[in-house]
């Protein structure tokens, strides 16, 4: 069983996870369509390390998001 506190820093940190994806997600969708962009210019076909580092942070992040969710509801 869960103290009420508890569920107010799950649900704080939840709320910040959440921006954090937002936040993640909105840069790779620009260095994605960047990438692409060198792709078609220059034939690139590796995504630059950096991207595939904040996938994996973006991946972390959603895990832990659900945790929180399967714990405090």
């Amino acid at each position: 069983m869960t103290q009420p506190a508890e569920r107010v820093q799950a649900s704080l940190f939840i709320t910040l996870l959440r921006g954090e994806v937002a936040a993640m997600r909105k840069k790779v969708a620009k260095a994605e369509a960047d990438w692409r962009s060198r792709c078609e210019a220059a034939g690139d076909v590796d995504p630059p390390e950096r991207l595939v580092v904040v996938q994996g942070r973006i991946a972390e992040a959603v895990r832990m998001l659900d945790a929180l969710k399967t714990r405090f509801g």
